[in-house]
């Protein structure tokens, strides 16, 4: 038997794998040749996991190629038997996550018991195909510092991404964001754990937000594939994140662990001790545990070479201090005295009696006439007002603005939890499902300390993932592989007043009936800080997904088969307007002149206590709508020679558009024929109507159907160690259509919104703070009365749709 090191020569290998192959696997792959590099058909390659000693074998076919697609990654053996050849094996071989692998073997002569040994060092160039990627391995997960501990922000290493910017408020570990990639907008990006979408079915304004956001102690590693991937990729836009999460394997393995910060630690900034302001408090800890082996059941089962299980949980404890100053009326304000009441340039704001209007004696429109001494009388002060003042806090300062100083403490949590199980049915089957859950939390301070705070409620959130997938090997040469994967996320902010009865306020018995959150109104004072926040979402984004594949190697093709159905689910309602607002402007107590606003005339506060409100209640829908998606690829990865390998591919996509569980959507259709049109004789051909889904005609819009997109790419090998690779593609995102979209829009003729009147000329005020409706409140009309002219003459916010998929065109030369 010999043993020792042995140099293999490397050239150009590899086929790709699978769908869900290259999204959570990697390949090894290569040509075994003899001595005078005549091709060596029918050797037996055996492809080891060295961590869980699972097995495959394959053979080499007719042109000396062979090809294992499918490998977890971790590190493996691989040897190659052929008679009248000695064995020979290499051992260390890395596989990470959508590696393609060209692993060549050249076999000496010899009887088939001698043995050739071989240290592997990784393939220095990528032979095998044309896309453009990072991965980031588990030790930079693990040991690099993140703030939050949060792992997807090491996909800002990969060359062309970029952190999405951040809307205001958003917290560590409420949930990682979407990197952008290759120039695309970030929520275009497609992010998969083991295979599966994780991002929201909802868009933002700001950002795309991941589902589940892994503990840095569950990721064994993740790839950031940013150009040219092949076709079994789709539905997006710039680029991949494919994430790999820990399994078990022969040797137990565990770690338990705590991570602190605080502030007592840190350094004030220079502009703070410039201002004189103390560093802010900050205390946080993180803290878990995770384990993995194989299944070993005492006198029942030994799982060793066949069954293994991961799990880990993570607690994350933060406070914080959060400081904000509000404007809130002095006490002499709050009995209706202004006479210390002074603007910006400190001029007295003089206040001018509604009750007072009368026609200009010496000219056109009308004058007002002054309060006595700019105090409003007892007599006239609406005691609905007297009662919602309560719930302003006094000032803490004598500034004209920002006069009340406000800290508290924002507590932000979240528990995560994974858990993984790995089986292997047989040498020819293997199965793994994965779980995981996270509840992340932000209690956001109150800090009116009652009902009436107008800054956000605490948010709640809860994320579920669960994957299931099943890998079959009917021969060398033909594997299949299933997948099936559940996403779901839930969230909810409740006002802090939710569940008050309007009517112990003055609001009458109507109001209360009519409002969709039982919650007290929204108030806006000018010139001060609101009441009330009109924060109050709830929304659920659910989807489904279910990809499978065929992978058949013949000669020098490695033809891959695919097809990928998503369904995605939004339940949402976001109705800011669904408890009423109240507004109390200058205009109603300027003067003299009514119509001409002054920076020292009118006051809110001043309109506020009087009663005169503006303001309106919407009855709005909670959609629940649908869309799903469909495609089909073709993937032939094909060494032509030694030196080529060419990456043929085709891609077809479908994406049905939304339809909403009880059909309340509309849309304005500019080619409909106008219900006015013979009203308008100098238009005959005038164009645009509104038009209602419903049974028979569900979908939002028509489907596009023209989303063929063509993957190509070569790589050839120039010199041992230098490659020229190309690549070109085109990659369809997400529809307007898709119930991805933000929601708003498509609910005209379904929702109502009624406006108070404040006033019938614009000077004289007719509304009372007691009884802001009295006229009623509008709702929705009947399906029967949703016709064509149901918004003639009205504002309306319908979406003007485009039939076409938004898709980029990638290429690059290497």
């Amino acid at each position: 038997m010999i043993s020792g090191k042995y140099a293999v020569p490397l050239t150009a290998a590899l086929l790709a794998a699978s769908l869900c192959a290259q999204i959570r696997t990697g390949t090894i792959g290569g040509r075994v040749t003899d001595a005078q590099d005549a091709v060596v058909p029918g050797a037996v390659v055996t492809v080891t996991n060295t961590g869980t000693n699972v097995a495959r074998t394959v053979q080499t076919n007719d042109t000396g190629n062979y090809v294992a697609p499918l490998l977890d990654p971790g590190r493996y053996t691989v040897s190659v038997e052929a008679p009248g050849f000695r064995r020979v094996n290499r051992s260390g071989i890395l596989v990470q996550v959508g590696d393609n692998l060209a692993v060549d073997f050249r076999l000496e002569v010899g009887q088939i018991t001698e043995q050739i040994t071989v240290d592997a060092a990784a393939p220095l160039v990528n032979a095998a195909d044309a896309t453009l990627g990072q991965v980031v391995e588990n030790r930079r997960i693990v040991d690099l510092p993140l703030n939050g501990r949060e792992p997807f922000s090491l996909a800002y290493l990969a060359p062309g991404g970029l952190p999405p910017p951040q809307p205001p408020g958003t917290f560590v570990h409420l949930g990682g964001s979407v990197p952008s990639i290759s120039g695309a907008s970030n929520f275009t990006s497609e992010v998969t754990i083991d295979g599966m979408p994780n991002t929201t079915p909802r868009n933002h304004g700001f950002n795309s937000f991941l589902i589940y956001t892994p503990s840095v102690d569950a990721v064994e590693e993740f790839k950031v594939q940013t150009n040219a991937m092949s076709a079994e990729y789709g539905r997006f836009n710039g680029g991949v994140v494919s994430v790999v999460t820990k399994s078990g394997s022969n040797e137990f393995r565990g770690t338990l662990y705590e991570f602190h910060r605080n502030s007592a630690f840190d350094a004030n900034d220079f502009f703070n001790n410039r201002a004189g302001r103390p560093l802010g408090a900050l205390r946080r800890n993180q803290f878990g545990a995770s384990a993995g082996g194989p299944v070993l059941l005492p006198r029942l089962y030994n799982g060793k070479n066949k069954t293994f299980f991961f799990a880990d949980y993570e607690g994350f404890r933060e406070k914080s201090l959060a400081v904000s100053s509000f404007t809130v009326p002095t006490p002499p304000e709050r009995r209706g005295d202004f006479s210390q009441s002074f603007n910006a340039a400190g001029r007295l704001i003089q206040v001018y009696d509604p009750a007072t209007i009368r026609p200009n004696p010496g000219g056109p429109g009308f004058v007002r006439s002054a309060f006595p001494n700019n105090i409003v009388p007892p007599n006239r002060i609406s005691p609905v007002s007297l009662k919602f003042q309560e719930l302003y806090p006094l000032p803490t300062n004598s500034r004209l603005t920002g006069n009340l100083d406000s800290s508290g403490a924002r507590n932000n949590q979240t528990n995560t939890f994974d858990a993984r199980i790995d089986h292997n049915l047989s040498s020819m089957n293997r199965i793994f499902g994965r779980f995981s859950l996270q509840n992340p939390t932000v209690g956001e301070p109150n800090y009116w300390g009652n009902i009436g705070n107008p800054t956000n409620p605490p948010l709640k959130q809860h994320r579920r993932s669960f994957t299931l997938q099943d890998t079959h090997t009917f021969s060398p040469t033909l594997i299949a592989n299933f997948s099936y994967g559940i996403a779901r996320m839930d969230g909810a902010r409740r006002v802090w007043s939710y569940g008050t009865d309007v009517t112990q306020f003055g609001l009458p018995a109507y109001y209360k009936s009519f409002q969709q959150i039982p919650a007290l109104p929204s108030i806006s004072v000018a010139g001060k800080s609101g009441m009330v926040t009109n924060v109050n979402p709830f929304s659920s984004q659910l989807s489904h997904t279910a990809q499978g594949t065929l992978t058949k190697i013949h000669g020098g093709h490695s033809m891959k088969f695919g097809g990928d159905y998503r369904a995605y689910f939004i339940n949402q309602f976001d109705n800011r307007n669904g408890m009423g607002s109240l507004s109390f402007g200058q205009n109603f107590t300027q003067g003299p002149d009514p119509n001409q606003a002054r920076a020292d005339a009118g006051y809110g506060m001043a309109t506020f206590l009087l009663g005169i409100p503006g303001g309106s209640m919407t009855i709005d829908v909670a959609p629940a709508s649908k869309n799903s998606y469909w495609a089909g690829f073709f993937q032939d990865d094909w060494r032509v020679t030694p030196r080529l390998a060419l990456n043929l591919g085709l891609r077809y996509e479908v994406n049905v558009p939304r339809t909403e569980r009880y059909d309340r959507m509309s849309i304005f259709d500019l080619d409909a024929p106008s219900p006015i049109a013979a009203r308008v004789p100098v238009l005959p051909n005038l164009r645009g109507a509104m038009k209602y889904r419903g049974p028979g005609d569900r979908r939002l819009w028509e489907a596009d159907q023209n989303n063929l997109a063509p993957r190509f790419g070569f790589a050839y090998r120039l010199l041992p160690n230098t490659t020229l690779r190309s690549g070109y593609g085109i990659f369809y995102g997400l529809s307007p259509t898709d119930a991805s979209g933000t929601g708003a829009g498509f609910s005209d003729g379904f929702t109502m919104a009624t406006s108070i009147i404040s006033s019938f000329d614009g000077v004289t005020p007719v509304s009372n703070i007691a009884d802001p409706f009295p006229n009623g409140i509008r709702m929705p009309p009947s399906r029967e009365g949703l016709t064509p002219d149901l918004l003639l003459g009205a504002g309306h916010s319908s979406t003007v749709l485009s039939l076409a998929t938004p898709y980029f065109q990638q290429w690059n030369f290497s």
